[in-house]
């Protein structure tokens, strides 16, 4: 979700830092679970706790997104609507993943 919302926001913006990001940070490169550079997904996991709710998902993301150092991904990821955050999770997750 935090890949969407970021990819959302460069699509209007094209900024550098952000097409960086989603470049590092792109969960549809390779056919397993990861990023395009590992250490993205590395950090990320390390942020997010085993198990965490719907509810829960957007203060975690928030947290991942500033622990980035990232002003213009902070910025960026703060567009999101919190309506249209748990709208589009609850499709996300009812999609196939990848194991």
């Amino acid at each position: 979700m935090i890949f969407y919302v970021i990819d959302f926001s460069w699509s209007s913006s094209h900024d550098e830092a952000l097409l960086n990001f989603l470049s590092d940070a792109n969960p549809f490169l390779f056919a397993d679970t990861g990023s395009a550079v590992p250490e993205v997904f590395t950090k990320f996991c390390e942020s997010v706790p085993e198990k965490i709710s719907v509810k829960q998902s957007l203060k975690i993301a928030e947290q991942y997104i500033t622990s980035l150092n990232s002003k213009a991904v902070s910025n960026a990821f703060r567009t999101i609507d919190k309506n249209k955050w748990f709208t589009g999770l609850k499709k996300y997750l009812s999609q196939p993943h990848k194991k």
